[in-house]
């Protein structure tokens, strides 16, 4: 809890913060997701335990996050702003790096139609063989995300907002996609496997995409 709660006051830093800047497989993961790669509040995403999922965080999203205590909403749209030198439109998805451990994207992906995972990354690499690679097309289920999460073997834990049944323990019951069968170089997650936001049942780049197929069936 209190490795969380000192993330969750990083992402709350303002944007005159400096000192780092990314390396590496961690820089390529927070340019494919969209993030700053030399902003203090970022620098935790994609590089410790827990903060492997690239979500695409709509504005419902955003806002129930900063009201359960988990304030990636406004640390979302601040990060937005150090890198594109203006505010955000209030109506778009805008991309964040949540809590793997914990399910966060897919759940709030679960209760909002515009929210959705973009990719996951793998920093350490499952058997040394999958290191700076993301998994891709993750379907919106918190059944898929449970499936990767046992894939890359990282560990559960809660965080506010998402209750505890769902983030401790989802079954990885995903027949229809396997992290597998899935993983690309992080760089190809940037523009290649857009995220696939239930608002229409198609990807936001228009691609057809689960259209007619039920949430539950994967």
């Amino acid at each position: 809890r209190m490795g969380l709660a000192l993330v969750a006051m990083l992402a709350m830093l303002p944007a005159c913060v400096a000192g780092f800047q990314s390396t590496g497989t961690q820089k390529a993961a927070q340019e494919a997701c969209g993030l700053p790669t030399d902003y203090y509040a970022t620098s935790h995403c994609f590089a410790d335990a827990t903060h492997h999922t690239c979500c695409m965080l709509g504005p419902e999203a955003r806002a129930y996050a900063d009201a359960s205590g988990n304030p990636i909403g406004t640390a979302a749209a601040r990060a937005y702003k150090h890198l594109h030198g203006h505010d955000p439109d209030p109506s778009e998805p805008l991309p964040w790096c949540t809590c793997f451990g914990s399910l966060v994207c897919s759940a709030y992906a679960s209760k909002f139609a515009d929210t959705g995972i973009k990719f996951i990354f793998d920093p350490s690499g499952v058997g040394a063989s999958t290191g700076g690679m993301a998994a891709v097309d993750v379907p919106r289920n918190p059944s898929c995300e449970a499936k990767a999460r046992t894939f890359f073997d990282v560990t559960a834990h809660a965080t506010p907002g998402v209750d505890v049944e769902t983030s401790l323990y989802t079954d990885g019951r995903c027949p229809l996609w396997d992290p597998k069968m899935h993983m690309v170089d992080v760089e190809d997650a940037l523009d290649k496997h857009p995220v696939d936001f239930k608002v229409t049942g198609r990807q936001k780049s228009g691609g057809e995409r689960n259209v007619g197929r039920r949430v539950d069936e994967y």
